[in-house]
């Protein structure tokens, strides 16, 4: 039997659904996946009735992963066509015929160059060099022609944009709550925690509000309830967002995309592993709820 591919997840329309976890609505603790058949069974932490539970996490979050499920599903096929157009662009301009795959080796080499020597002022030709360098000389069309036809069409489409974006935004969300609920524990009132948390923003604040909040290094906790591939493949793919956000336009494509997408996938699993943790964490929290009658 194949394994179903991430192209195939993200183009179910049910996978997003399936993934999402059931929440005690008494004392916060999570069961799942929904799907399963303890995702309806009395609360393991609690004991209560079957009938006290919701979606977690909320529709927000849900929507994120459904837009980053979106734009990663059409990545593949845009990439393609922006290819074969460049493709066939550059062998009008210069005569030559050109292959998609030395097509998109070009649009690699000339967004390295670029990352590597953007504050250069002959950065323009370190970029005919690199274009040289994999396409050969020999083009009647000007090097600057050349050029503005691939930093056009850069193998860094909006689409492995979108997926890195949002996903950053789905896993700092879903922190957020993460943060909420530790601050739930450790006695303060559920309005107020969620405020508190969603007053931090950007990664590093969010991963000393966390520390601050529990006493607890955030990447230690991912790595018990995930793995430290995840937390390392995690701290890679923010800096990339950062360095797109702040000036590097091609710091972000297909690579960060597949990276972005896999940390999404298993977000709420982990995420919802995460939070309960946070139960042996603050037992005093824990304690309160003796099992229902």
């Amino acid at each position: 039997m194949s394994l179903i591919t991430n192209r195939e997840l993200a183009e179910n329309p049910t996978f997003v659904v399936a993934i999402t976890w059931s929440q005690c609505t008494r004392c916060g603790y999570l069961t799942g996946p929904i799907t399963s058949h303890q995702a309806w069974e009395a609360c393991r932490m609690c004991g209560s009735a079957q009938g006290m539970r919701g979606a977690w996490p909320d529709l927000s979050a849900i929507k994120l992963l459904q837009t980053v499920c979106y734009f990663y599903a059409t990545a593949d096929r845009r990439a393609e066509g922006v290819a074969e157009r460049l493709r066939d662009g550059l062998s009008a301009l210069s005569g030559k015929l050109y292959s998609v795959a030395g097509v998109t080796a070009a649009q690699r080499a000339v967004e390295r160059a670029y990352n590597k020597h953007r504050d250069d002022p002959n950065v323009l030709g370190k970029l005919e060099t690199a274009l040289e360098r994999v396409l050969g000389s020999g083009s009647n069309g000007s090097a600057q022609q050349v050029l503005f036809m691939m930093t056009m069409n850069t193998s860094s489409i909006e689409e492995h944009n979108a997926v890195v974006v949002i996903g950053c935004t789905l896993l700092e969300k879903l922190l957020h709550d993460l943060i909420a609920a530790a601050l739930v524990m450790s006695g303060m009132g559920r309005r107020e925690a969620m405020d508190a948390a969603n007053a931090t923003h950007g990664f590093t604040a969010l991963k000393d509000r966390f520390k601050g909040a529990t006493a607890l290094d955030l990447a230690s906790v991912v790595e018990d309830n995930g793995s430290a591939k995840y937390w390392n493949d995690w701290r890679k793919v923010v800096e990339r967002r950062n360095l797109f956000i702040h000036g590097l336009p091609y710091a972000v494509g297909a690579s960060q995309s597949e990276s972005t997408f896999c940390l999404a996938r298993d977000a709420f699993g982990i995420f919802a592993r995460m939070t309960n943790y946070l139960f042996t964490v603050y037992p005093d929290y824990a304690a309160q709820f003796t099992p229902a009658p």
